[in-house]
């Protein structure tokens, strides 16, 4: 079971869904480059773009409750967003899915954000994987250097095994 990559696979599935982000921002999966369908080997880094990346999974101190850490990093073209307008609407339109998944998990409500992570999350590690919830890490602070703008956030998975 490679938590990482569904929970990579799954932010991105339920940004892709419910995030207002623009039909030419790209989402650039690590683990899974082709989850975008426009992403090209010969050009891996397309402006604007949504990042997702996964950590490595921490055990807690029975080894079988875990969290893992979500980077949702947002970049856009210095030349073609001085303003940062674009970068801005961005981050607002996934802040809002996070926030989302985040309170629904909290709140014990759910909703469709939440029902479709969840799904993806089943469908990818099986049953073995049983979601405990969310916490917001650090995020990264604003900045735009070397042609690029970027900002992003940190969201924490909490979950258990229940394979070994």
């Amino acid at each position: 079971m490679n938590v990482a990559l569904a929970y990579e696979t799954a932010l991105a599935t339920v940004i892709r869904q419910y995030a207002n982000i623009g039909g030419d921002t790209h989402i650039r999966v690590w683990r899974n480059l082709r989850f975008d369908h426009r992403w090209k080997a010969d050009e891996d880094r397309h402006f604007p773009c949504v990042d997702i990346r996964a950590g490595i999974a921490e055990p807690g101190g029975d080894q079988h409750t875990l969290s893992l850490e979500g980077q949702v990093q947002i970049y856009t073209n210095t030349a073609d967003d001085q303003s940062h307008s674009v970068i801005s609407g961005i981050e607002e339109a996934v802040h809002d899915v996070l926030n989302k998944l985040f309170y629904g998990a909290l709140s014990g409500d759910g909703n469709d954000e939440l029902t479709l992570f969840a799904a993806t999350m089943t469908e990818l590690c099986g049953s073995d994987y049983h979601f405990g919830g969310f916490v917001f890490g650090t995020g990264i602070m604003p900045m735009d250097e070397s042609g690029f703008n970027a900002v992003g956030f940190s969201l924490v998975l909490h979950y258990q095994r229940s394979d070994y």
